[in-house]
């Protein structure tokens, strides 16, 4: 299948994930499962029916190409796929008119979004699907846990486009109450973003600003534990990464990947009684972690090349079969009958 990623314009940050080793989960790994490319819509508007399969992510910069993509393909037997990641509770941000956003999408031969409520949002039709990760590289990449160099430091995951840090600040400093000796990072820190930046500096013992994934890899693997304590509903690639490494993680049960890899080690993020017996459960329970570990190890090739390009062949064929169908609800993947169903 030939497969191409048409976007408004390919930024600096674009290039520079595309050439990362190992690659970040997300997005971009559709191109390399494929073995496909990225071009400017500027670059490939002439010969967009030369590819099988056109896809555009749903982004405010983005989403203006789509109809114009769809004019281009409108007599072709190339599929226009679009897709949104972008978590719903911040759909808000998007400063696009949202009759723009629902036009933009009539134009999909196929859409899906990561989680069942992107699907839900984006209409009739749509398909639940994560983004593939570069599992099988990360299983052997040789930064799973080592005892020797771990340090005695937790750290915790900032989202930029949520900005919560408050409640990670007081599960830490209850733990510090009882007793437990450890030091603080957060990843990913822009204080700009940080809604509770004013007294950050009082909670936390280090900033590591975003870093270059190859870099995140190796800071994290020092971590005796990283937080995911995200309030939002997403699928998250962090655990997926995390499970390839055999790092341990304690998160939220709105992210779809903790449910699906570290179910004993995730809860609501906002019961801060739970998290905190969670915490303390995987620094003192050796023989229980390395049981969730294995259970994770096991299960993450469910995100690998080979799983996700299946299930995104499949749903394109049946998107091509329901053309005048005109299905009422969205589907979801069924990994025990392997198979997408109708909610």
């Amino acid at each position: 299948m030939k497969y191409v990623q048409v976007v408004h314009k390919i930024t600096q940050p674009m290039k520079e994930a595309l050439d990362e080793t190992p690659r970040r989960g997300g997005l971009y790994n559709w191109i390399f499962a494929f073995k496909g490319s990225i071009m400017s819509y500027k670059e490939i508007m002439d010969n967009l029916e030369d590819y099988d399969v056109v896809q555009i992510n749903m982004a405010p910069a983005d989403i203006i190409i789509a109809p114009l993509v769809a004019e281009k393909l409108k007599n072709s037997s190339t599929k226009l796929v679009l897709n949104n990641d972008y978590v719903v509770e911040c759909w808000d941000m998007f400063r696009t008119h949202p009759y723009e956003y629902y036009t933009a999408l009539r134009n999909a031969d196929m859409m899906f979004g990561t989680v069942p409520v992107q699907a839900s949002a984006m209409g009739n039709g749509a398909f639940t699907f994560s983004h593939p990760h570069f599992v099988d590289f990360l299983k052997h990449y040789g930064n799973r846990r080592d005892k020797d160099g771990v340090s005695n430091r937790i750290g915790y995951l900032m989202h930029q486009w949520e900005g919560k840090t408050y409640l990670p600040s007081l599960i830490l400093h209850r733990l510090r109450e009882e007793r437990m000796e450890f030091t603080s990072v957060i990843y990913n820190y822009d204080k700009r973003k940080d809604l509770s930046a004013r007294w950050a500096r009082c909670m936390w013992d280090a900033f590591i600003p975003p870093l270059t994934y190859p870099d995140f890899v190796k800071e994290v693997s020092k971590d005796k534990l990283l937080l995911e304590l995200c309030q939002y509903q997403t699928y998250g690639r962090t655990p997926v990464d995390f499970a390839s490494l055999e790092l341990p993680i304690v998160g939220s049960d709105r992210v779809e990947s903790m449910r699906r890899l570290f179910p004993n080690m995730c809860c609501n993020p906002i019961d801060v009684r739970k998290l905190m017996n969670l915490i303390k459960r995987v620094l003192n329970d050796e023989e229980w972690l390395d049981e969730q570990m294995k259970y994770a190890y096991n299960k993450v090739d469910y995100y690998n090349y080979k799983n996700s390009t299946k299930r995104y062949k499949i749903a394109l064929e049946m998107a091509e079969d329901n053309k005048n169908k005109h299905p009422k609800g969205y589907y979801v993947w069924n990994d025990t009958k392997k198979e997408f169903e109708l909610r």
